[in-house]
């Protein structure tokens, strides 16, 4: 019993608390609460966009609760985003509807062309965009083909087709938008701070590693921090839309990131160089390696005692250390001096940029003032965005060419669909897989509307009892399909479940029109699922080919571009893209040890190069180094139509540097520097002889 309650009200008071709980269904696990819930807000808001609709007298008003399950997702941030891209998608592709119906209704065969072409263009450009970009651009994409089709028969109403499925799509989102912020969690300025405190103790943590770590232990730490990164930009981006507190620090939390992915870049040159004994000649070097690996371990008590200023400052001290250390005064062979100078600077990289992510983190967390000093740069594959937009292209000119051929009266519809078909799933790592998947949902969709259509429906023409049967499956049905990571197939089975059921006010029930417009739709997605298949499918080696060709590219870009690439630009891309070549669910990549550690070897000759140019411009340096420094970046220059210049012109600079030794002090010490560079690049070629040259095929 409650201290100064009366029996009654005790009672009363269990009581309302066992009743709360079961209203907020806290009896289930908690996975499936989330879905239950996710579920309902999906139904409430598809049935009021519905009502809304039907209130409005919209031509078709199915589209307006269709929007709500493509726009719906589990967050807040992830639901805003989304719409907005989509508004954006809407408004452009409505526009190019009106314009295709203008220019080519007399013509169906340019008509055709043209929304093919157009299509294609939008699914090439999704492909080159991020996160709820890229849906937007397939928007507009399809968007036209529904506005153009469904006014190809009456022209005259093209404007009030177009401003008719604007408002429904519209409605749509505003519905699904309004009751996720309202109903929803609303955690994404809390998650994305928890995110990215994690990423910087990962980072650590990864940093704290012995040198005798075996590749297993750091793959085992590093491959899922890099899976952790690279999906941070994402977060940032539905936190951004959520919450004010983090849309401010939005480029902030980025530039955290970016300094993240170049610590990481710093210990794995550390971890290139020390197998090449860079220590053993010098003991202070080999002690302040030591020191600083302890310091890494003992970092993480520091971050949960909440000690980020004590951590910078430690920092700080042991740089100062790092510093005052002059190995090459105090070895006479070049050698392991110059080993021994690359692992100092690397050491002092490594504890530079976790110093600034620590700073940006402060910033994070102090209020308005920010100052990012670094962005992220992720890789676009152009091939495939070219090979997509190409597919979608051929399956709408097919669609359309079919279409005028039979004259069928459900082409518009077939066109619709073929559209989203070829665009929706072409920027997934295996479209044709989710494809299929989708159709399976579509065909078990179809048997839903079927059931709800003609055996509950037709008995009722009072509104709640209609919202009340599509309940019935929207709601079980988004339970049993609940993914977080991966609403498709949500989207997949309660767009398509509205779509086929077309709710109108009032209802009709014409069976051959119903199956008429699910062969339509069945056909149309399986027509635009099916192009993965037959037009240029995947292939793994031809996808890790063109990888590592625009590696070559990169690193041609990196030597001659001016002003000089960051190094944030270089290695948040090429993280990226060793990602691609090791992730087994990603066609574009392979998970073998060769293309693996051939790309991380590459990440590592790149800011190698970009070390180079820094020095031959920042750098006190004698004439003839400098001399050596411009001939292998001019081979670099030359790298992507000719790989085996840059070995060869690597290997000759550093015999001539040996004949070279400058004697001024600076100027010796450019020296060092540039002789540790370029014997790390001569390793990358000796162990990586096949890598850059596109013939390495590991089976």
């Amino acid at each position: 019993m409650e201290t100064g309650m009366s029996p009654g009200m005790s009672w009363l008071a269990t009581s309302w608390r066992e009743v709360l709980s079961l209203l907020q269904f806290r009896f289930m696990p908690e996975k499936k609460r989330e879905a239950l819930a996710f579920a309902i807000r999906g139904w409430v808001a598809s049935m009021l966009a519905m009502y809304l609709a039907f209130y409005l007298e919209l031509d078709e008003p199915y589209w307006a609760p269709l929007t709500v399950w493509i726009v719906l997702q589990p967050t807040p941030g992830m639901s805003i985003s989304k719409a907005f891209y989509r508004i954006v998608g809407t408004i452009i592709g409505s526009f190019m509807g009106v314009v295709l119906i203008c220019f080519f209704v007399q013509t169906p065969e340019l008509f055709i062309a043209a929304l093919a072409l157009w299509v294609g263009a939008c699914t090439m450009v999704s492909n080159l965009l991020r996160n709820f970009r890229a849906y937007g651009a397939v928007m507009a994409g399809f968007t036209a083909a529904i506005v153009a089709s469904g006014a190809i028969e009456r022209p005259n109403e093209i404007i009030q087709i177009a401003l008719a499925r604007c408002a429904a799509t519209l409605i749509g989102i505003a519905c699904a938008t309004i009751i996720t912020a309202i109903f929803a969690k609303h955690e994404a300025r809390t998650r994305v701070r928890m995110l990215l405190a994690k990423a910087i103790g990962d980072t650590i943590r990864r940093s704290a590693l012995p040198v005798t770590a075996t590749t297993a232990e750091r793959l085992a730490l590093g491959k899922p921090l890099i899976d952790e990164l690279i999906a941070l930009d994402a977060e940032i981006d539905y936190a951004a839309a959520e919450s004010a507190g983090v849309r401010i620090h939005e480029d902030c939390a980025r530039s955290l990131v970016a300094h993240l992915f170049q610590a990481i870049a710093a210990r794995r040159s550390l971890e290139e160089e020390l197998p090449r004994g860079g220590t053993s000649a010098d003991p202070e070097v080999a002690q302040l390696l030591d020191s600083t690996l302890q310091f890494f371990r003992n970092a993480p008590e520091l971050m949960a005692a909440d000690q980020w200023l004590t951590l910078q400052q430690q920092m700080e001290e042991l740089r100062r250390k790092i510093e005052k250390a002059m190995p090459e005064e105090r070895v006479s062979d070049f050698r392991p001096a110059a080993s021994s100078r690359m692992v100092l600077d690397r050491l002092d990289e490594l504890l530079e940029h976790l110093a600034r992510a620590i700073s940006d983190w402060q910033l994070l967390l102090g209020g308005w003032k920010w100052s990012p000093s670094l962005s992220l740069n992720f890789h676009r594959d152009r091939r495939r965005a070219v090979i997509n937009g190409l597919r979608a292209a051929i399956a709408v000119g097919v669609a359309g060419a079919f279409w005028i051929a039979s004259a069928w009266s459900m082409g518009p519809s077939l066109l619709i669909w073929v559209s989203v078909g070829a665009s929706f799933f072409a920027s997934a790592p295996q479209p044709d897989r989710l494809g299929n998947l989708f159709l399976n949902l579509v065909m078990v969709a179809c048997v839903a509307a079927f059931i709800v259509n003609y055996f509950v429906l037709p008995g009722t023409s009072a509104f709640p009892i209609l919202a009340f049967a599509y309940g019935l499956v929207l709601v079980p049905a988004t339970v049993l399909l609940y993914n977080a990571r991966n609403p498709i197939p949500i989207m997949a089975f309660c767009a398509n479940f509205i779509a086929l059921s077309q709710p109108v006010n009032a209802m009709t029930y014409d069976t051959a029109a119903f199956l008429n417009n699910a062969m339509a739709l069945y056909l149309g997605c399986g027509a635009g699922v099916l192009s993965y298949s037959l037009f240029m499918p995947a292939d793994p080696r031809v996808a890790r080919r063109y990888v590592v060709y625009r590696i070559r590219l990169g690193l041609e870009r990196i030597s001659r571009l001016e002003p000089i690439p960051s190094f944030d630009v270089w290695q948040t891309r090429m993280f990226d893209r060793i990602n691609r070549l090791h992730d087994p669910a990603n066609p574009s990549g392979w998970p073998t040890d060769e293309w693996f550690n051939g790309g991380l070897a590459a990440l590592g000759l790149g800011t190698e190069v970009l070390r180079l140019r820094h020095l031959l411009t920042e750098a006190r340096l004698a004439s003839r180094t400098a001399g050596l420094i411009r001939t292998v970046l001019q081979s670099f220059r030359e790298i992507t139509a000719r790989p085996d210049v840059a070995r060869k012109s690597v290997r000759h600079a550093l015999t001539e540097l040996e004949r070279n030794v400058p004697e001024g002090r600076e100027e010796k010490l450019s020296w060092f520097r540039v002789r540790g560079i370029l014997e790390k690049m001569e390793s990358f070629f000796a162990d990586h002889p096949t890598f850059l040259t596109g013939r390495t095929e590991m089976i």
